[in-house]
């Protein structure tokens, strides 16, 4: 990776964005930028546990407490197994602000990709 790259991580908690942070932490230190967004669905304190995890490692973490937001949205959610739901639709416009802010904030990002899947959050499938 060149001096002046910059690594962007959506950490979510769980072991593999946890294992997969810790290792890019080692390859690529402060070029590393790890976004935890707390959407109130963690365990008791499990938030505050993953923030002390990286508070030592060279990397820079932001933690976005988005709580109410999230719960707001998860109200209309319906299921009938209780392992897929249909995904909250978020406003083009607000996606848009958001990375627009993440590639002008963000130095060496020039894009942001989004991924929404049925799937419970957390959960990434690759065939």
């Amino acid at each position: 990776m060149k001096p002046t790259a910059r690594c962007l991580l959506a950490l979510s908690g769980g072991v593999d964005s946890s294992v997969l942070a810790a290792l890019l932490s080692e390859a690529v230190g402060e070029q590393l930028t790890c976004i935890f967004v707390d959407h109130g669905l963690l365990r008791k304190n499990e938030g505050d546990e993953a923030e002390a995890a990286f508070a030592g490692r060279k990397l820079n973490f932001h933690r976005i407490n988005a709580q109410s937001r999230f719960l707001d949205r998860l109200r209309g959610v319906q299921t009938s197994d209780f392992m897929t739901a249909d995904w909250s639709r978020l406003p083009y416009e607000l996606m848009d602000r958001v990375s627009g802010r993440i590639v002008n904030e963000v130095p060496g990002v020039n894009r942001v990709l989004y991924d929404i899947t049925s799937k419970p959050p957390a959960t990434v499938e690759y065939e």
